[in-house]
């Protein structure tokens, strides 16, 4: 895989389009599709994730902001205290959960909030999160690298950038052609690169007998 820089990608969208003057499109506006193309690479494909530690949380708060940590989807939750992974429960759940202790057990997204349930029974406590997140600051030198998402996602950068300079350049077939490449390209790197699907438990599973035939 190629780590591009900001430079080259636009180098080389210039020269698919044939727009090498800077008339038509500007570099400030091809910086500005660089960047849209990066963070909606990031968000559709989910292909920047982190884990963050929260450390000493006030047991007293039962709204936790994450939007300091540029997070937009939480995958999960774990409990650093006990070294134990939470499940995730729909708001409309929490009052009607059976609560065994004061350990936290459940969590739930609400926004840019996580809300735990129950609060743990400690002046504080700590946990580790596992997040979607935006790439935390745009690009604006050309010699700057995409670092936020892998590699293999560069490319679709590039898709996306394609696709928007042929709109701004009332290139409408070409516009939909491209696009309708871009979003297939990221589905197929997302199912291959990102999406977790764990094995069924059939797999896993001993049978109770084996029979020969």
């Amino acid at each position: 895989m190629i780590n591009w820089t900001v430079g080259d990608i636009i180098t080389l969208a210039r020269d698919t389009l044939n727009e090498e003057g800077t008339v038509s499109l500007t570099a400030t506006e091809f910086l500005a599709l660089v960047n849209d193309g990066y963070f909606d690479v990031a968000t559709k494909a989910q292909c920047y994730e982190r884990r963050i530690q929260l450390a000493n949380i006030s047991a007293s708060v039962p709204l936790i902001n994450v939007l300091p940590y540029y997070v937009f989807k939480i995958n999960y939750v774990e409990y650093y205290t006990e070294n134990k992974g939470i499940p995730c429960i729909l708001p409309n759940a929490v009052g009607h959960t059976d609560i065994d202790g004061y350990d936290p057990q459940y969590w739930f997204q609400w926004g840019n909030v996580i809300v735990i349930e129950p609060l743990p029974d400690v002046s504080t406590y700590d946990l580790y999160l596992y997040a979607s997140c935006y790439p935390p600051s745009a690009l604006t030198l050309t010699t700057e690298t995409l670092d936020y998402i892998p590699e293999e996602f560069h490319e679709c950068v590039y898709d996306y950038i394609m696709a928007f300079a042929c709109l701004k350049l009332k290139r409408w077939g070409d516009f939909v052609f491209l696009y309708n490449k871009y979003i297939e390209t990221l589905q197929l790197k997302k199912m291959e690169y990102i999406k977790n699907n764990a094995d069924p438990r059939i797999l896993h599973k001993v049978p109770d007998n084996v029979v020969v035939k």
